[in-house]
This record gives structure tokens, C-alpha cells and sequence, in this order.
């Protein structure tokens, strides 16, 4: 009991904490309280802090749990609306928004002790990332009077919660068949899915849908469905994409790659409440 009622009074010394999530791109999450420990009279303020960090404007939705919202005043959570990304050409920064709301107990708890509440949010919102390189092909006469040295290929990509990377052997011979080894990363800090947000029964959690990718605008064949990609780690796929060929002694290729899908992010806070009730 001295134990809990000395953390109370630390953190209401410190006056607020909060949690963050987020990645490389995307949605940027945290979730903070002020003050972090209150009386079960007494109102405390939680901020969802929202950020757009990535390349696509998106509409996200938010959810709260964690703990029983029937002890406590009903809480009405606003829609985000549109959270749009940054814009160099027209000098638009990453959109932030705050949505802050009181917490306040309905009910008074045992006097002389001190209950920590969890309050979580979850952002879901739908997102793209898009990734391109560029390949060398030459006709046979034109390798052969070069001959160029082989080198690995480059990928940019916009960005978003999940990372790609393409590699192949280049330049390639004009009729050679293009293997494209595409490493896609989750970066985000979040589960990615083919779900869509607030599904009823997810069945697909930690699954990326088979992606789009074209040569010059002419698709390649994937066989690859809902591809298996946990938090933080990374999955390769080999896809094929048929003979390439130029009419030129040598052109550059272009590659595109095209991935859509869902994303959750989740952080969480710490609520100390002291009750005061002798009753109860």
C-alpha cells in the first residue's frame, strides 16, 4: 500500500506521460494524460496525438479500449477526417491533429488506495506505397562492344509503413528474363492486413495482398496472395517477368511497384487514480 500511494504522489509530481508508436512513414501515434494520477472525483485530460508522416493522404480511424468505459462518463470520440500528408510543391507540412477529451469516474473507489488504468487507442487507416527502379537493357551487339559490368539496381519508394526493395542483375541482354527479388519490410511499428478497419473478424492479420508491379507498363505475372509480413520483420519474393527486350542498342527500363492495404498502429498510457470513498 505505501509502495502504490508513494508512486502516486511521484507521477503526480511529473504531471503527464505518454507513449508513442510510429515508423518510417505513415501514421505517427501517441497517446498522453495529464495529469497521470488524479483523485476518483477529479477529471484527468487524454490526448490522442496524430501525425502524417507518410506520402499519402489518408482518413483514420480511432478506437479506444483497454479499460471499462462503463465506469466512467461517456466519452464521445470525434472523427479525424482527412490527415493529409506533406506537399513539397505546394509547401504543405505533415498534418497534425489533436483530439483530447476528459476522463472522469462515474463511481468512487476504496478510499486509501491507488488503481492504475491503461487507456489504449488504435488508429487504423488505409495506405500505398508505391516504389520504382530502373533497368538497363542492350542489344546483344551493343553488350558485346561494351561490355558493361553488372551492378545491382536502385529502388525509390514514397513514404509509408511498409518498406520495399528491388534487386536484379543488370544490364540485361535483350530476350534475358527479368527475375525481380522485392524484399517488402514492416517498418511501421504497426500489423498490417487485408482487412478493412473495424472488421468484425479479421482472419488476415500480419498479410500483405499480392501487389501490382509493371515493366515499362506491361504487368508481370505474381502467383503470390496474402504474403506474411509481422511487425518489424521482412519477407523476399522472387517474381518473374518474362523476356525483356529493346529494339535500341540500349534503353532503360522502368519498374513500378504498386502495394495497397490496412494499417493498425496501437499505443497506451498510464491513469493512477486514488479513491476516496468509505463507503464502497
Amino acid at each position: 500500500m505505501k509502495l502504490l500511494f508513494v508512486l502516486f504522489l511521484i507521477m503526480l509530481v511529473l504531471g503527464c506521460t505518454g507513449v508513442s508508436s510510429g515508423g518510417t512513414g505513415g501514421i505517427s501515434l501517441s497517446l498522453s494524460v495529464t495529469p497521470v494520477s488524479i483523485r476518483d472525483t477529479q477529471q484527468a485530460l487524454l490526448t490522442i496525438s496524430l501525425k502524417n508522416t507518410g506520402s499519402e493522404d489518408t482518413t483514420p480511424t480511432i478506437e479506444l479500449y483497454g479499460f471499462d468505459m462503463s465506469e466512467w462518463e461517456d466519452v464521445d470520440i470525434p472523427s479525424v477526417g482527412i490527415l493529409y500528408a506533406a506537399n513539397k510543391q505546394i509547401g504543405y507540412a505533415a498534418e497534425e491533429k489533436e483530439i483530447s477529451f476528459f476522463l472522469e469516474r462515474i463511481d468512487q473507489l476504496p478510499k486509501g488506495q491507488v488503481f492504475a488504468f491503461e487507456p489504449h487507442v488504435r488508429v487504423c487507416y488505409d495506405y500505398k506505397t508505391t516504389a520504382t527502379s530502373k533497368i538497363d537493357v542492350y542489344s546483344k551487339e551493343e553488350f558485346y562492344r561494351e561490355m558493361p559490368q553488372e551492378r545491382s539496381i536502385s529502388t525509390k519508394q514514397t513514404k509509408s509503413p511498409l518498406q520495399v526493395s528491388i534487386d536484379s542483375k543488370q544490364p540485361l541482354v535483350s530476350g534475358d528474363t527479368l527475375l525481380l527479388d522485392v524484399t517488402l519490410t514492416n517498418t511501421g511499428g504497426g500489423i498490417v492486413t487485408n482487412e478493412e478497419c473495424n472488421a468484425e473478424d479479421f482472419t488476415l492479420l500480419n498479410t500483405v495482398e499480392s501487389f501490382n508491379i509493371e515493366v515499362n507498363n506491361e504487368g508481370c505475372i505474381t502467383d503470390t496472395d496474402n504474403i506474411f509480413l509481422k511487425k518489424g520483420q521482412s519477407t523476399q519474393i522472387t517474381i518473374e517477368c518474362g523476356e525483356i527486350t529493346t529494339e535500341n542498342p540500349k534503353e532503360t527500363k522502368n519498374i513500378e511497384l504498386e502495394l495497397e492495404y490496412t494499417y493498425y498502429l496501437d499505443a497506451k498510457t498510464t491513469l493512477l487514480v486514488e479513491g476516496t470513498s468509505d463507503t464502497v
